[in-house]
């Protein structure tokens, strides 16, 4: 039998008269167990959480992003995108620029972001399952895709014609108050 295991076995239960040790060596054990098992399911909780929470964003970020070292935007030629297209494992690849917007609709405003995408995409990104009202935009048009989490803040409503939903942009490069301004319909 080896030292430790003789330690533990002998410490565990008192050869005393006493039983209050043996009582409080037990409810010491039971707390260490019970703690030990509360943390397990917590982190175990928390894991699938955090992969639940994932699981939403995923849909709209692919799974590989090509960033800029300097500035804000990447210029690439067809022909650097024909080649970055035709890398074996690659199976799609979708230009996209994001920029930090306000939106106002119907007196209400949003400081959040917006992506202009371009006709692959929803090759890229599969987002047409998570599209639970109205339908993905048609290229060329004044149309826009809004989350829901910005629906709720703005009240913004379903083909609503009679407010102008409006974007503002920040010149890029400008210090003054001056901006860029957009409506969609």
């Amino acid at each position: 039998m080896n030292f430790p295991l003789y330690i533990a076995k002998r410490y565990l239960r008192s050869a005393s008269k006493n039983n209050a040790i043996n009582i409080i060596n037990g409810i010491a054990s039971v707390g260490i167990v019970v703690g030990a098992m509360s943390l397990f399911v917590v982190l175990s909780v928390f894991t699938g959480l955090k992969d639940f929470s994932l699981s939403f964003s995923n849909d709209f970020d692919p799974d590989l992003k090509v960033f800029n070292t300097a500035g804000k935007t990447l210029r690439a030629t067809p022909q650097q995108f024909s080649k970055i297209s035709n890398i074996n494992g690659v199976s799609a690849a979708s230009r996209i620029i994001e920029e930090r917007v306000l939106f106002l609709f119907d007196g209400k405003e949003q400081v959040t972001y917006i992506k202009g995408v371009d006709s692959l995409f929803s090759k890229v990104n599969p987002v047409k399952k998570n599209i639970y009202q109205g339908e993905w935009f048609e290229p060329n048009t004044n149309q826009v895709v809004v989350g829901y989490g910005i629906c709720q803040k703005l009240s913004l409503g379903l083909f609503d014609f009679n407010h102008p939903f409006e974007v503002f942009v920040p010149k890029a490069g400008k210090r003054h108050h001056r901006k860029s301004r957009k409506r969609f319909q």
